[in-house]
């Protein structure tokens, strides 16, 4: 799989005439969230890609099992449905196939990033000139 980098989200760029603020904090996480959307978007494109391609194969091999079943052999028609049958298995087979690699790769690309994103917060935070303080008020 290639190296995927992604430059930080301009917000401006992304939803214009936003006037939005994310703090030190959330600014990370957020450019995080939006980058690790597009990875998933991404896999789950070139899943649904490659599922819609079998889909056509096995649409044109039930028309060429139709076409066998018009012919009077009782033979040839059932060697057409098991050969009909044979290739629904395997396309069965590669979507179960490339819908787990999917999943895997899609965990992956949400727990892998989330020790950068915990890095980037502490880089935000110690470079943000507004620091916030949590003051306990007794009850």
């Amino acid at each position: 799989m290639e190296d995927f980098t992604m430059p930080k989200w301009d917000l401006p760029q992304v939803a214009p005439g936003t006037k939005v603020s994310f703090g030190p904090m959330m600014s990370p996480q957020v450019n995080r969230f939006l980058l690790t959307q597009t990875l998933l978007m991404d896999e789950v494109k070139k899943f649904s890609s490659n599922w819609y391609k079998r889909r056509q194969n096995v649409g044109q091999a039930a028309m060429r099992a139709a076409t066998v079943a018009r012919v009077a052999d009782p033979a040839e028609m059932v060697k057409a449905m098991a050969e009909f049958q044979a290739h629904q298995v395997q396309c069965l087979t590669e979507d179960t196939r490339e819908c787990m690699e999917m999943m895997a790769r899609c965990a992956g690309h949400i727990v892998l990033d989330e020790p950068e994103t915990v890095e980037d917060i502490t880089a935000e935070a110690g470079k943000s000139e507004n620091h916030y303080s949590a003051k306990a008020i007794p009850v």
